[in-house]
């Protein structure tokens, strides 16, 4: 049968729901959760690994399902998986209120697939932190969140070029110039399409023109 899992992180107060089963697209039924509200699924089961894991909630979430997979699932197979992780109270940026809206529909290994997704928008939500820190003027928050994301530099900036993008600008607006004027130089040879979005970032004024200048490779002809 269907299993799911239901809960709220005593320390943040984010709450969140996840569910597997062997129907196509078990997310666009049974898992539901709003910030400020709550969070529901239908069916509802497996917290012992849950309160054995330790960590962010949506990890914990990812222990259950795993140990219910372990304790046989469902006995039909498995097909799809489906991730909420909500904030307890609206922000006013309902953008920044869904931590975690991740959905495996059709997948002959679901909980694989959604692991690794986890774990990209793990990075991926703690870059574009940093991005945003840097911008604004707190450097030092903005390189603890890029030391959280885990960068590797030996497969990034080729697997993962739209990071590194990110990662680079926050390394600039931090005084990490050196860094960041060496990732954009290694992204400019294997995606030169996300150095080329940069440079439109200054003319709509997303980035301060004058440190897309210092920090970009110059472009051909000058």
């Amino acid at each position: 049968m269907t299993y799911s899992i239901v809960a709220r992180d005593p320390e943040t107060g984010h709450m969140g729901v996840a569910a597997q089963s062997q129907a196509f697209a078990v997310g666009s039924s049974v898992p539901w959760a709003v910030p400020g509200s709550g969070a529901v699924a239908t069916q509802s089961m497996m917290v012992a690994a849950y309160e054995a894991t330790g960590g962010p909630l949506e990890g914990r979430l990812l222990a259950a399902l795993q140990a219910a997979e372990a304790e046989g699932g469902d006995l039909r197979g498995r097909r799809s998986v489906a991730m909420l992780v909500v904030r307890a109270e609206r922000s006013g940026r309902p953008w920044q209120d869904q931590l975690v809206d991740l959905r495996v529909d059709d997948h002959p290994e679901p909980l694989e697939e959604l692991e690794r997704m986890l774990h990209y928008a793990w990075r991926y939500r703690r870059t574009a932190e940093a991005f945003e820190l840097a911008l604004d003027g707190h450097g030092d928050q903005a390189l603890d969140r890029l030391e959280q994301a885990a960068f590797d530099p030996d497969t990034d900036v080729e697997v993962e070029p739209e990071l590194v993008l990110w990662r680079a600008i926050a390394l600039g607006a931090a005084d990490r110039v050196d860094e960041a004027r060496s990732l954009f130089a290694h992204l400019d040879e294997v995606a030169p399409a996300f150095v080329e979005s940069a440079r439109r970032f200054g003319p709509v004024r997303l980035v301060d023109p004058g440190l897309l200048e210092l920090l970009l490779p110059p472009t051909a002809g000058r």
